[in-house]
């Protein structure tokens, strides 16, 4: 080992990664020792991941045992004030989400069952047909969501994850002020006609002379992926996505860095394996020497990001990534009135800037309204072909039952009737059993955040 290279590991409680249906008795959750090292794929990445988790598993904890005394959390010392008030922030909202579930009374497996293979929501007459085998949820009734909220099937499959406004102005306007390397790949990847794919129509984009802020228009970016020629080849080589090889998408990543961190670490909470596939696809593409600088600038665990400025989404479904993969979803901007519907669920989410919402985007039919103003999405995806090139196991569906059974890092009574229990208002998650224990480590949160405050007040 190098002197001055850092280890550090953490642990990421993961669910199994096949279907619990498929076993007479639900599996134990592995425990995934992630080690850390400046020759690692994604270490900021992961050690932003491991804060927050420990944070999460701590608010909660203390959400749902209040008088047990919460465990400790060990943080880097490295780790600067202000990003750790950001994960605050952010674990808080988690804690939100994940006891406030809108439980659907649908089989989301039986209900991905009737769609086509490659479902591209465009179609009218089967998005008809399939709302007559599986009416709306809730009957008529339109839910909309502005709070932290998760999405949950009949079965405790989590479908969504729902952060309004998490992001802070300075994060948001860091974001911004990256993207500004971008602008000139961002409006050439707008095209004039519009017998375009609906996400490059012209159509869907605001008028140039209503871009004020950062030009109108759609690019992806990817690390390692197949072009789009090559996308149905099973062998081929990965390639980077050209902008990322000129000087504005080197720029980009160097400025994108921390926040893309930020954004892959809530990934590492929400959906843990899929964090896993995404850094085992990372550890595997370094290999080739030509896509190993990419990598290792490269902060986020899904294998490609849409960059998308200033249009209207029409309803769809993503057909290329996978039913139980997250997209994740980050919102910019200085626009208002802005909504993520899911048309199927009668379902309308506060889509305000600084909003993050990770769901199975293939899963669910979705659609955003035009914004009043400018907008700025960051869609991080996982490719299915990708994953499935490099032989990486795909995760099953997120289970709300595993955070029932590991709160606060403590020895969990395994039973197997534990499951999210309500107090009738479906609002707070009951019956979860811990035995005594805590993890121990040098510095309590409640420790930290004090430091934290201290030190913004000496700066002002």
């Amino acid at each position: 080992m190098q002197a001055d290279e850092c280890i550090l590991f953490f642990a990421i409680l993961a669910p199994p990664t096949f279907s619990p249906a498929s076993a007479s008795q639900p599996p134990e959750p592995a425990i995934h020792l992630i080690k850390m090292s400046n020759l690692s794929p994604m270490p900021l990445t992961d050690q932003i991941a491991g804060v927050l988790e420990l944070m999460f598993r701590q608010k909660l904890h203390l959400a749902t045992h209040a008088a047990h005394s919460a465990p400790s959390i060990e943080v880097p010392p490295s780790m600067p004030s202000a990003l750790l008030l950001e994960c605050n922030g952010i674990a808080d909202a988690l804690v939100k989400a994940i006891r406030n579930p809108v439980r659907l009374q649908w089989d989301i497996d039986r209900y991905c069952d009737s769609l086509s293979i490659q479902p591209t929501g465009q179609n009218e007459v089967l998005e008809a047909e399939l709302e007559r085998k599986w009416p709306p949820p809730f009957g008529e009734s339109k839910i909309r969501i502005d709070q932290p909220a998760t999405l949950v099937d009949m079965h405790g499959h989590i479908l969504a994850w729902i952060l309004p406004r998490v992001l802070i102005p300075d994060r948001q306007t860091k974001m911004l002020q990256a993207t500004r390397a971008l602008h000139l790949a961002i409006a050439a990847s707008k095209p004039s006609s519009t017998t375009a794919s609906w996400r490059h129509n012209p159509l869907y984009f605001l008028p140039p002379e209503e871009c004020a802020q950062f030009p109108a228009g759609s690019l992806c970016l990817s690390p390692g992926w197949f072009q789009q020629v090559r996308e149905h080849m099973e062998s081929g080589r990965l390639e980077t996505s050209a902008s990322l090889k000129l000087e504005g998408g080197r720029s980009w990543l160097r400025d994108i860095h921390d926040s893309s961190a930020l954004l892959g670490a809530i990934l590492a909470v929400v959906h843990p394996t899929l964090y896993a596939a995404g850094r085992q696809y990372l550890g595997l593409i370094q290999q080739d020497p030509e896509l190993r600088e990419m990598v290792l600038n490269w902060s986020s665990p899904f294998n490609a990001l849409q960059v998308i400025a200033n249009r209207e989404t029409p309803f769809h479904r993503d057909s290329k990534t996978r039913y139980t993969f997250y997209d994740l979803l980050a919102t910019l901007g200085n626009y208002t009135c802005t909504w993520l519907k899911f048309p199927a669920m009668r379902v309308a989410i506060d889509y305000s800037p600084g909003t993050v919402i990770a769901f199975c985007g293939k899963a669910i039919h979705h659609g955003v309204t035009r914004a009043d103003g400018e907008r700025l999405i960051y869609a991080y995806f996982m490719r299915e072909g990708v994953q499935n090139r490099l032989g990486i196991l795909a995760p099953h569906w997120m289970q709300a039952s595993y955070y029932a059974s590991h709160i606060g890092m403590c020895t969990v009574h395994h039973r197997r009737d534990i499951m999210p229990k309500t107090d009738g208002d479906e609002n707070t998650m009951q019956g979860m059993e811990t035995v005594d224990g805590s993890f121990i480590g040098r510095t309590k949160l409640a420790e930290v955040m004090a430091k934290c405050m201290e030190s913004q007040i000496s700066e002002s």
